[in-house]
């Protein structure tokens, strides 16, 4: 997410720097802090010899990280359950998103593999697929809460899949078939 390339389309010695229309940034002056670059030219001052101003930019636009951990239910069925979650960085937290997490995305993983280890197995496989959405609320509440002191605003959890080991899914259908042969 926070990438320490310059911005694009210097002007001289990175006096100006224009920031492409989804992004947002900041720029640093000998490695301190200094502000926000918003999209547009933005005029960061002298720079001596160019190496003086650095910037860092991030992309404004909706991502989505699709997250899938594997778990056991509790009548002892593995599962592999894929999360969506579709993030933001906050335009009031410019460097909170730049400078307090490396890995946003990795950060969403971890937290959206606890909740669903914690959820998962109190429940039986049947309500695994009957609880997508409070598996997604869960999940939502706690990623929510946490990334947004990171300057990251979720806008949507979600379950999009819930995979059984092929050897279940063979066995319920065999089941089924069973079933409506009588």
């Amino acid at each position: 997410m926070s990438s320490s390339h310059p911005a694009s389309n210097f002007c001289g010695n990175n006096c100006c720097v224009c920031v492409q229309q989804d992004e947002v940034g900041v720029y640093e002056f000998c490695g301190k802090y200094k502000g926000n670059l918003k999209p547009g030219c933005n005029n960061l001052g002298l720079d001596c010899c160019g190496v003086c101003m650095t910037t860092k930019v991030i992309s404004n636009r909706i991502t989505e990280n699709v997250v899938t951990c594997e778990t056991k239910t509790k009548d002892n069925v593995f599962v592999r359950v894929s999360c969506a979650v579709q993030q933001q960085p906050k335009a009031d937290r410019v460097n909170d998103c730049v400078y307090r997490l490396r890995n946003p995305r990795q950060q969403i993983e971890s937290y959206v593999g606890d909740v669903v280890r914690a959820q998962v197995p109190n429940m039986d496989l049947e309500e695994v697929f009957v609880n997508k959405d409070a598996i997604a609320d869960a999940v939502g509440q706690k990623i929510t809460y946490s990334m947004a002191d990171f300057g990251w605003r979720i806008l949507q959890s979600l379950v999009v899949n819930v995979d059984p080991d092929k050897s279940v899914k063979d066995s319920m259908n065999r089941l089924v078939a069973a079933e409506k042969q009588r």
